[in-house]
């Protein structure tokens, strides 16, 4: 997911990591050192004979120093419409961003395929947004790889050609700082791996020619229990052939429910348990090189990048309170790197909802910036305080009825519960397992038996993840497979669509459309929402 870049500093170092950030023009941040761009003689360094883009447009300014503990969010540079980083930058005070990703088209570097790599993302409004957060004094990192797409290390088979790619792109952004968001099938591909590293250290004696440095960070998949095999082969060939990279950035994300069981209000505990496993497993691939490093040398080499909200695996849920126990872990230790995914993310949303543009969580708009932004002051800040716990649970989900039984299918609806802060969803059980989590208060359960008894209760949630005590059960039975629809009697609060059966009155009614019942809509004096039967 990184991205490198090649630069003349005025001071001397270039940090690579993988966000790009954009600036905020009312926003100043605090002045540091700037790189000046160079470009090296070619009759000093033979270029490849390949083809390159035309970077002469790009006009981002240029990059910064950057600190040794850093708080940089992903940013999907893809996605529409655009984040305007320089807002995010002034609502929130976030100075650096890691903007992703930059993959291979056609065996050229490009922005997820959709831009060229000269265009710059969201048809150039993400070029317009570093050059903005550049003047106020922020800046951006760049991604190489992630999940979707051939990164470039795979495409390009020429370690020179890749080596110069790498480069030209990171001069013409500016870029001190890149990042490789290596997984899915990259990650195990140990020869294209090997090839990136190659091409890495001709790109880093190259600017140390010129008397740069290049800093480079692997963003790598983890378990708790620590990098797969393939992940620590990242780190060895890196080490073995003396690529000086800033250090490892963990996606504590998407673990599973083997390695990582019952992990909701847990994730903060899974992120630390993988830093402490990968400081373990940096720490040996060192000494296995003989290449003495202090542990707190190690810990600035660990990063850590959690999905905010709802993870692709739904049962992981990344709550605030999960960021606060690992910035605290952060603080302590003094590690690297915070990230996340995603900044186009960081918004409420529908509760437990999986999106591109939310967390699924009841939240603030850039809450998480705001939370691990604290990161930043990591040389003066005490561990931060938690939010207060809320430890009421709310009351239980009553009045459970059940409509429109059929051979196959069943609708249960129930009165909504209550809670000190806000109910977020209901848990539904049949047979005491759990069935489905839904934020209303209906369930449609479609997948029974003809005549068949099934029990159900509900369990209400809020947002502290406390839980009610379960519902009173209901029980139903299935129609066998000959019985017609039993109607059911007819209640307000309930939604009815065409052609739903009720009783009212000891009479049988037809519903004509879509409605939800309220007082003064009886079937019997309604004939346009209902038909005798």
């Amino acid at each position: 997911m990184l991205k490198k870049s090649l630069f003349k500093k005025c001071s001397s170092t270039v940090l690579v990591l993988a966000l790009i950030a954009t600036q905020v023009p009312t926003m100043a941040f605090a002045t540091t050192k700037v790189y000046e761009k160079e470009s090296i003689s070619k009759a000093t360094l033979a270029v490849p004979n390949a083809n390159y883009p035309d970077y002469s447009k790009v006009n981002v300014g240029q990059g910064k120093e950057w600190g040794q503990h850093v708080f940089a969010p992903y940013v999907d540079s893809t996605n529409w419409p655009p984040v305007k980083l320089s807002e995010v930058a002034q609502q929130t005070g976030v100075k650096y961003f890691n903007l992703g990703f930059i993959v291979a088209k056609n065996s050229l570097p490009s922005w997820g395929t959709y831009y060229a790599a000269e265009e710059g993302a969201g048809e150039g409004v993400i070029n317009q947004e570093i050059k903005k957060l550049r003047d106020m004094g922020g800046d951006v990192m760049v991604s190489f790889g992630g999940q979707a797409n051939t990164p470039l290390h795979v495409a390009i088979t020429d370690v020179n050609i890749l080596k110069e790619q790498y480069k030209r792109f990171i001069d013409a952004y500016g870029l001190t700082n890149i990042d490789f968001d290596i997984e899915g099938d990259a990650v195990s591909n140990r020869e294209a791996t090997a090839r990136n590293t190659d091409a890495l250290v001709k790109l880093q004696q190259e600017y140390k020619a010129v008397g740069k440095k290049l800093n480079v960070w692997f963003t790598l998949p983890v378990l708790p229990t620590g990098l797969t095999d393939d992940g620590v082969f990242v780190v060895q060939d890196a080490v073995k052939k003396g690529l000086e990279f800033e250090g490892v950035n963990v996606m504590t994300m998407d673990y599973g429910d083997d390695v990582a069981p019952n992990p909701d209000g847990q994730m903060g505990k899974y992120a630390i348990d993988s830093m402490n496993s990968l400081f373990t497993q940096i720490k040996n691939v060192y000494s296995e090189n003989k290449i003495q490093k202090s542990d707190e040398s190690i810990w600035t080499m660990i990063g850590t990048t959690p999905m905010i909200g709802v993870n692709d695996i739904r049962t992981e849920v990344f709550r605030q309170t999960d960021a606060t126990r690992m910035l605290n872990f952060a603080l302590e230790k003094k590690i690297g790197y915070i990230g996340f995914w995603s900044v186009n993310r960081d918004q409420p949303g529908p509760i437990g909802e999986l999106s591109d543009f939310n967390t699924g969580l009841d939240q603030k708009p850039y809450e998480f910036c705001t939370i691990l932004n604290d990161f930043m002051k990591i040389n003066t800040s005490k561990p931060i305080d938690p939010p207060s716990e809320d430890k009421v649970p709310p009351t239980s989900p009553s009045n459970l009825v059940s409509k429109n039984i059929t051979n196959k299918s069943v609708e249960i609806s129930w009165d909504a519960a209550t809670d000190n802060v806000g109910v977020t969803g209901y848990e539904v059980y049949r047979d005491n397992l759990k069935i489905a989590t839904v934020t209303t208060n209906s369930y449609s359960d479609n997948s029974l038996k003809a005549a068949t008894n099934y029990n159900y209760y509900v369990v209400a949630l809020d947002k502290a993840g406390n839980k009610s005590q379960k519902s009173t059960t209901l029980t139903i039975k299935t129609l066998s497979d000959t019985t017609p629809p039993v109607s059911s009697e007819w209640r307000v609060g309930n939604s009815y669509k065409v052609g739903d059966k009720v009783t009212y009155s000891g009479k049988t009614y037809t519903c004509l459309q879509p409605h939800t019942a309220l007082v003064g809509w009886e079937p019997s004096n309604v004939p346009s929402l209902w038909m005798l039967v």
